[in-house]
């Protein structure tokens, strides 16, 4: 999957959830929320990829009230950020 922008639970009150699981399974996108204002879990699993290329970065759990999980497990997993990666700069991870 190619995507401009991923946003997972960005809003307050907002739930979500993205798996990436097994080698050839892939995400690129430009840049990445988690958990924003809402709840939101990232897993990557057994060989899947998550690619952050842009400027923006990640940012995960940037706001208060905001509960984030982020998971990478197994051998090959991997979550590659060109830029910029903020992690928990007033929620809770």
């Amino acid at each position: 999957v190619q995507s401009g922008r991923g946003e997972i639970g960005r809003f307050a009150g907002s739930t979500g959830a993205a798996t990436i699981v097994g080698a050839g399974s892939r995400w690129t996108t430009d840049s990445l929320v988690v958990g924003a204002g809402g709840r939101g879990m990232l897993s990557v699993e057994n060989g899947g990829q998550v690619s952050v290329t842009g400027a923006d970065g990640v940012s995960v759990a940037t706001q208060a009230g905001s509960s984030v999980g982020l998971s990478l497990f197994a051998a090959n997993s991997l979550l590659s950020v060109a830029q910029t990666l903020n992690l928990s700069g007033a929620g809770q991870t």
